[in-house]
């Protein structure tokens, strides 16, 4: 459409200098400089469009839309409306719903003010915008392994400071979920978590599709993503790694990073599940598990029931995890496009 404006915009200069009296002159100029300041704005990208492009942006244009996206730090689409998280202040049991800023990172600075007594995290906000509950995560409030809640933040290595799901917080959301991915249907999950080995030796922690029911209820009942050092297969080193709890049975992959964070992916076509990872320094995945079969024990499909689950499996097991963000999809998507999801990642996050 730029490109035929502006041809018309040449003609019609050619015109107005060249073929029309004194008189139609300055008329068919003053329509020319009008053609000209169209045909300027339709040939440049809005600026928000151009710099604020979040990983379901690029998922859906792929024809693998988020069903579900969590973040404590940014926007994961650019034409999300709604809010990150919602605070709760323990003196007083008030409130705080916490935006966005315009470039599309997490706006802290109302916390500062709100701050007067501890404050505790409350809800993190699907921002696919689903209704009423949706596939909002609200925090697991229970004594035990979950007793902390209270919000804190990182400085990212290139300086931006963001807030971080604390290692002791769970959320969980059952049977209130939408478009969640069910039985044997293909799947993709992803996240991004800090690399602290310290807090994990003896927990799964975890983000991902669950049982719809506080239970147990069978092999191959979860899809969810692991970051641990405990399982029934392990990588290189002394982990954590990136892997899957498939119900009954944790399966890890890779190696060992030492990077500050680590992205770990997932994907389940509908008979083969593949498992990639990356550092906070590469803009690319690796592939550590697949394409293949699941373990043996699982048989050949799947059986999920679409419940939702952020550090915590799915019969309650503490499984304590510091999250940035992470979103569930639909469809098993192809490699391409988990890379370009992760240059968007690292992008975001730095080194």
């Amino acid at each position: 459409m730029p490109s035929l404006i502006q041809f018309l915009n040449q003609r019609l200069w050619q015109v107005a200098t060249n073929g029309a009296s004194s008189t139609g002159r300055w008329p068919m100029i003053h329509f020319w400089i009008f053609t000209s300041i169209v045909a300027l704005l339709l040939s440049t990208p809005i600026a928000y469009s151009q710099g604020l492009v979040g990983p379901c942006d690029i998922l859906a244009k792929r024809g693998t839309p988020c069903v579900a996206a969590h973040s404590v730090t940014r926007k994961m689409r650019a034409d999300y409306n709604g809010n990150a998280f919602q605070l709760y202040r323990t003196g007083d049991n008030r409130t705080l719903e916490v935006g966005f800023l315009p470039d599309g990172q997490v706006d802290t600075s109302p916390i500062r003010t709100f701050a007067t007594s501890t404050v505790r995290w409350s809800i993190i906000y699907d921002q696919m915008g689903t209704p009423v509950l949706g596939n909002n995560l609200p925090v697991l409030n229970v004594p035990g392994p979950f007793g902390d809640l209270t919000y804190q933040e990182v400085t990212l290595g290139n300086g931006k400071r963001v807030p971080i799901i604390n290692g002791n917080a769970a959320f969980n959301n059952r049977a209130k979920t939408v478009k969640m991915p069910t039985g044997n249907a293909s799947t993709t999950e992803y996240m991004v978590v800090k690399n602290e080995p310290a807090i994990f030796p003896h927990l799964v922690g975890g983000y991902g599709n669950v049982e719809a029911t506080i239970a147990d209820t069978g092999d191959g009942h979860m899809f969810e993503l692991a970051f641990t050092q405990r399982g029934e297969t392990v990588g290189s080193g002394v982990g954590p790694w990136i892997g899957a709890d498939l119900e009954n049975g944790v399966w890890l992959y890779g190696p060992s990073y030492t990077a500050a964070r680590v992205t770990g992916l997932m994907k389940w076509s509908g008979s083969q599940w593949t498992v990639r990872s990356a550092p906070s320094t590469a803009s690319s995945f690796t592939t550590i598990h697949g394409p293949t079969s699941l373990p043996p024990r699982y048989g050949s499909q799947l059986h999920m029931e679409g419940g939702l689950a952020l550090g915590v499996g799915g019969d309650n097991s503490a499984g304590m995890i510091r999250f940035f963000e992470g979103a569930i999809i639909k469809g098993a998507t192809d490699d391409a496009t988990d890379d370009t999801v992760q240059a968007n990642i690292h992008g975001f996050y730095g080194p």
